[in-house]
């Protein structure tokens, strides 16, 4: 049926982005540094053309040689404002193959000049199938490529591939692409459509995009800034942004986009030639609206609409309804159960004086739908969940020149289907967005500025094939880091350097492949792939059989008839783009070609070199005051920070997971919820540490002490140690059964990299003694203390046992990832200074020893809760560092320790409940005190 149709192909040069310039004192980026910020053309012309990529996994294909067509190639210049250009395209009858199951688009570009970077489009009957940003080129030219898997395959649900997609784009005729423009808060894009009456199940792809005075909107400034400085030219309304999806004017969910970086965007030598992650092919977002079948099931018009809160100028938008259709009946029946949105929640913190402050901004949103669906495959109750949480710290200094970015979104899709055997089939998609943005503008006059900028951008992304399994299938992680420094002349660099280092990690239950490269001014430093899974780290995800949703069997492949997703509409094959267009251009050209394979398999293609060279992890280091050498490290620039207890109660989000996993042992001895939580502090202030979520009773029962923790009493003992008998119980640690510390250090190693340090800790012998000894916690200590003296015995082999355990669950933690070690001798300020030198001191001594040989250099520090009567003692410990609290002035600790150790130092946590300024002038004056440890 294919072969008697022509359609058209369509390519479409599009879309300068102009410059906004501003003119006040202010922080430049967000409307200086745009597209139109490129460097100066080079002449030498022998330089060969530079290859611009993406770093993404290779896309797994059949072994089988593919049948590939060229569906347009095309040289073009000068084309901004005009119509698109589109080719014919009919189904290739000399493919050896009528089935296929996998269907990969191809983008091959060359340019040169001096040009802006363009958003583009791909379409087929105005079905997008890519987005992607053209790179911007040097006058020698460069080559860039874009190969996208298209054959849409959702999972293993029901049925994998759909029946039918309706597009919801724009109509032909143009001179822009398909999608639709949204250009402010209340401006809504309403589109009506009609679905068969057949369909049993049905997910919208959304496109999203951004630009203009929105390209940067996680930097905006928020309009109270803006008007009480009587600043313009800046783009306002806050950093928060969320594309709202409504069917019939009710919300059916919600899009937190990647922030993507597009080819120009902050400094465009970043991006030379390793493309900033998603801007190449841009990330699409998927709602299943499944549940909302039995409204739509009526063969009536419906609406579907799209608004972006606190939107600006301008968002390109437009989606894709994937329907699938019971071929075994005309007419299938549905309703909606259940529908609940969540007010969109948001708090906003504004501490500002003239053009200098910060700003902080959280926000959260929930949906939830179930509705079920009637077909001759039986009844499938649909329930979708969508969970999102929005984190954005900004500060700007330097009278607006400096501005710093913090900003975290969490991204949480659940689907759970009850199918007609009452078994549930599930999935689940866990993304965290991350960015980190630096950017710090000096007027050097004549016209001139200088620009430093550090940014990080990260992608991270988690997917279940059972929603309720602890361990992922699938597992991304992509961390980009770029710095530079420009010089800006006439809105053109005129000189600069940027570099980029990238580290992309996928690991699933069908390959694992890694890329870590870094790159400066157009130039290749390191280069290593692996597509190897390590074993050990594999352990971590857990990877078990997957169920089949249970249907009639359906046709896996595509046949040349329902090409592209059966699209039953215009069998148009759509090109929008704007690669390398207008300002002085020479002519550009382009390829577009379609690879069709069949008999999937789970070999993939895809080489690159690899360097022997590795990099090197810096490590986290304590450095002293400035008459002294570093603790185990080199010196840094300030002193490290970090709160104490850091993750918990305090965190709504920490709230909010508790109520789903209410178990503390639950929570602190789950691999995946230790890691969550863990980063929870971590994502949302950015310390320098991260401190494993755990507990210093965690190691007990992995040597023969059962405990339980209520919700009244605390940690509870099992069989409290009183008598030489209690002690058979004992036996030594056996690490195995602590591997979900070991597991969980060393993801979080992976996952902040070198931001931050990874930080474990112990409870010392006397402090967790005196849990086993008092069945729990107590006020008084009387049980264990008054064993000093009734039975000293006892309790000296309680404490030998405890401490060659934690001597060797330290060096356990340390093996695993962890940087540094806090021993917690919580309750050690409960003995006089003579009995703590007696019955705590020594076993730590021991503690330290057996750990300094075996991992000289990891830090140790020692925190004793009072500890105001112990500090000498302390250091006769051999500790790096020497915790205080509260209540000991840092001046004093230092003069009374000496200059020959490290202090680590506390503000007062009821500080905390204060004013935001009180607490300001409390941390300044702590760190202006005295010359302290850092």
């Amino acid at each position: 049926m294919a072969s008697t149709f022509s359609p058209l192909l369509f390519f479409l040069p599009l879309l300068f982005l102009d410059p906004l310039f501003c003119k006040a004192n202010l922080h430049h980026s967000k409307t200086f540094l745009r597209s139109s910020l490129i460097s100066q053309p080079l002449t030498n012309a022998t330089i060969l053309p530079t290859l611009f990529f993406e770093v993404t996994k290779p896309i797994n294909v059949p072994t089988t040689t593919p049948c590939t067509l060229s569906v347009l190639q095309h040289d073009f210049g000068f084309t901004y404002g005009k119509p698109p250009v589109l080719a014919n395209y009919s189904f290739p009858s000399d493919c050896p193959y009528q089935e296929f199951s996998k269907i990969v688009l191809e983008w091959n570009a060359t340019c040169k000049g001096r040009q802006f970077d363009r958003i583009f489009g791909v379409w087929l009957s105005g079905v997008e199938l890519l987005r992607s940003c053209t790179a911007e080129p040097r006058a020698t030219g460069i080559i860039w490529s874009v190969k996208k898997d298209i054959t849409r395959n959702l999972g293993s649900g029901f049925a994998s591939k759909a029946d039918l997609i309706i597009p919801f784009s724009r109509d032909l005729p143009l001179n822009d692409g398909l999608w639709y423009e949204i250009e402010n808060s209340t401006d809504v894009i309403v589109k009506e459509f009609e679905i068969p009456q057949n369909v049993y199940r049905a997910v919208l792809e959304v496109y999203v995009s951004f630009h203009e005075n929105d390209e940067f909107w996680y930097g905006n400034l928020p309009n109270e800034y803006i008007a009480a400085n009587n600043i313009t030219g800046f783009a306002g309304n806050g950093p928060f942004r969320e594309v709202v999806v409504s069917l019939d004017d009710e919300v059916v969910g919600a899009i937190w986009p990647f922030t993507v970086v597009y080819t120009g965007g902050i400094n465009p030598l970043l991006w030379r030639p390793i493309s900033g992650i998603g801007s190449f092919d841009l990330p699409t977002y998927d709602i299943e609206i499944s549940p909302f079948l039995g409204s739509l099931l009526d063969g009536k018009k419906h609406k579907l609409s799209f608004g972006v809160t606190n939107a600006l100028n301008v968002w390109y938008i437009d989606a894709n309804l994937h329907l699938w259709l019971d071929s075994n009946s005309a007419k299938t029946e549905g309703k909606l159960l259940q529908h609940k949105v969540a007010p969109l929640a948001v708090s906003s913190v504004l501490d500002f004086k003239g053009l200098n402050g910060t700003f902080v901004t959280n926000t959260s949103r929930f949906v939830s739908s179930t509705g079920w669906v009637k077909s001759t495959y039986g009844t499938v109750t649909t329930e979708s969940i969508q969970d999102l949480r929005y984190s954005n710290s900004m500060l700007m200094g330097r009278d607006g020149n400096l501005q710093i970015v913090n900003q975290t979104i969490h991204f949480e899709d659940s689907v759970y289907a009850k199918l007609p055997a009452s078994n549930v089939e599930s999935k689940k998609s866990l993304k965290r967005f991350h960015l980190y943005l630096y950017t710090d503008d000096v007027d050097q006059g004549n016209g001139t500025l200088s620009m430093v900028v550090n940014v990080t951008l990260g992608f991270n992304e988690k997917k279940f094939k059972d929603a309720d399994a602890r361990s992922p299938s699938s597992s991304l992680r992509n961390l980009q880091k770029g710095k530079g420094v420009i010089v800006i002349k006439d809105n053109l660099v005129v000189s600069g350097v940027g570099s980029t280092q990238q580290s992309y990690n996928y690991d699933s239950s069908k390959f694992c492949y890694s890329r870590n490269i870094s790159s400066s001014n157009y130039t290749i430093l390191h280069d290593e792939v692996r597509n190897t899974c390590n074993k050990r780290a594999k352990s971590h995800f857990g990877y078990g059989l997957s169920r089949r949703w249970s249907f009639p069997a359906r046709r896996a492949f595509l046949t040349s008839h329902n090409l592209f997703f059966l699209i039953l509409f215009y069998f148009f094959f759509y090109f929008s783009c704007s690669a390398c267009g207008s300002l002085g251009v020479q002519s550009s050209s382009l390829t577009v070609q379609l690879g069709f394979h069949s008999n999937e398999n789970n070999n993939f293609l895809g080489a690159f070199v690899s360097s022997p060279k590795r990099t090197k992890i810096k490590k986290f280091s304590i450095a002293c005051s400035s008459t002294t050498t570093a603790a185990r490290g080199e010196p840094v620039s300030r002193p490290p920070a970090w709160m104490m207890r850091q993750a918990g109660r305090y965190m709504s989000v920490y709230r909010k997971l508790a109520e789903k996993h209410p178990s503390f042992r639950e929570r602190s001895e789950t691999t995946d919820l230790i890691v969550e939580i863990s980063l929870q502090p971590w994502e949302a202030f950015r310390p320098d540490g991260v401190i494993i979520f755990s507990d210093i009773l965690t190691p007990l029962p992995a040597f023969g002490v059962l405990f339980d923790i209520e919700e009244v009493r605390g940690p509870v003992i099992q069989s409290p140690i009183c008598s030489e008998d209690c002690l058979k119980a004992l036996h030594p640690i056996d690490l195995e059964k602590l591997h979900f510390v070991g597991d969980s250090l060393k993801i979080l190693r992976q996952e902040v990299g070198d931001h931050a340090a990874v930080l474990g800790f112990v409870g010392a012998p006397w402090t967790i003694a005196t849990y086993i000894v008092e069945g729990g916690t107590t006020r008084t200590y009387t049980t264990v203390k008054s064993m000093c003296h009734t039975a000293p015995n006892l309790l000296r082999a309680l404490l030998s046992h405890l401490t060659k355990a934690i001597s060797e669950y330290i060096i356990y933690q340390v093996e695993s990832g962890a940087h540094c070690i806090q021993i917690f001798d919580s309750w050690g300020g409960q003995l006089p200074p003579d009995m703590w030198e007696q019955w705590s001191k020594p076993y730590i001594t021991e503690i330290v020893s057996m750990v300094q040989n075996k991992c000289p250099k990891i830090p140790l520090v020692l925190y004793i809760n009072g500890n105001g009567g112990l500090l000498e003692r302390m250091k006769g410990t051999g500790v790096d560092v020497i915790g205080l609290d509260w209540t000991v002035d840092m001046a004093d600790g230092r003069k009374r320790l000496g200059n020959d150790i490290c202090v680590q130092g506390i503000v007062d946590p009821a500080y905390l409940f204060s004013p935001l300024p009180a607490v300001t002038e409390e941390i300044q004056r702590f760190f202006t005190s005295i010359e302290l440890c850092v």
